[in-house]
């Protein structure tokens, strides 16, 4: 099951099934300990144009390489701005990273703290979609 602090790798419908979120798989940080609703935020790999002053994400965390923090391989922004949400699905655990599977508590206290922002945002997911781009993804039935 995935859990609060885990990282998954997977396609995102957002903001369109054609999206470029859509068409190559990205980190995200699971937000939430709910079994079948879940909430994310991405991560990504650090480019310069990332880091323009008036330039989105404006609350992010960039996260050097540290097996002892986080999965990642590259230097990564952790975008604070919005989160993902999609209920009634099973995530399976094959989408877990593999260096690491989760990020450290004190990077996820970092997280917490910077997505409480005045542009914090929630974009709901299709979980149709969804399960059509990650066919490791099943859709469970809401109550």
């Amino acid at each position: 099951m995935i859990e609060e602090k885990h990282v998954v790798t997977m396609k995102i419908p957002f903001p369109s099934i054609s999206s470029g979120l859509a068409v190559s798989p990205h980190m995200y940080v699971c937000l939430t300990k709910q079994q079948y609703n879940k909430k994310f935020i991405k991560c990504q790999s650090l480019k310069p144009h990332h880091l323009g002053r008036n330039k989105r994400p404006y609350y992010r965390i960039v996260e050097n390489v540290d097996i002892n923090r986080n999965p990642f391989n590259r230097t990564t922004l952790i975008d604070c701005d919005k989160q993902f949400q999609v209920d009634g699905v099973e995530i399976c655990t094959s989408l877990l990273t593999k260096k690491r599977n989760d990020v450290c508590d004190e990077l996820f206290m970092d997280i917490r703290s910077m997505i409480n922002n005045d542009v914090f945002e929630t974009n709901l997911l299709n979980r149709e979609e969804l399960k059509e781009l990650n066919y490791k993804i099943k859709l469970v039935r809401q109550a």
